[in-house]
């Protein structure tokens, strides 16, 4: 089914841009789903497509920073298509929180000062922490498993030993497996 799925990408990648921003909570919740299978289809299936992903926003955001006069819709746009693709990059290269930054994939396009970065950062936490706990997801959504395995792990739930009973824990598993 990947041959179908990457025969439509640009169409769902146009789709997608075409969708942002989005302007009320309904837009918004069919947004999130598109971006949730973009990035699972990307991020679990295809570099490939995650390039062509990557690219084609790219595109978009120097399309938009190359025009003078840029209405509100449009920077609002530009916002929208930074966090995706920080987002994307994020799953991406395992970065934590959610947010990439685009140091990688933009490089440096569009590089906030520490003040903002910080801002963003915090911003997006907030918008993963609402992700989590959402009524609106797909079964299979890479976004919403990476949230859980960092909420597991900021609890100690991951199975790795904690700082206290480290050395204990590391002498059991090596003596399970002798």
């Amino acid at each position: 089914q990947m041959d179908s799925v990457e025969f439509f990408w640009p169409q769902l990648c146009h789709v997608h841009m075409q969708m942002l921003p989005p302007r009320d909570t309904e837009e918004m919740i069919r947004v999130e789903l598109m971006e949730d299978f973009l990035l699972t289809v990307a991020t679990r299936y295809s570099v490939h497509l995650a390039l062509a992903l990557v690219w084609g926003c790219t595109a978009d955001l120097e399309e938009s920073l190359g025009a003078s006069n840029c209405n509100p819709l449009s920077r609002r746009r530009r916002f929208a298509v930074l966090r995706f693709v920080s987002e994307l990059e994020s799953l991406l290269f395992d970065f934590d929180g959610g947010w990439g930054g685009g140091g990688v994939s933009l490089h440096g396009m569009l590089s906030p000062p520490q003040r903002q970065a910080a801002l963003l950062k915090d911003a997006v936490s907030l918008l993963q922490l609402r992700r989590r706990f959402g009524s609106h997801y797909l079964t299979r959504s890479v976004r919403l498993d990476k949230l859980r395995a960092e909420a597991l792990e900021s609890i100690g739930g991951d199975g790795s030993p904690s700082p206290a009973d480290g050395g204990a824990a590391v002498r059991a598993r090596i003596a399970r497996n002798a």
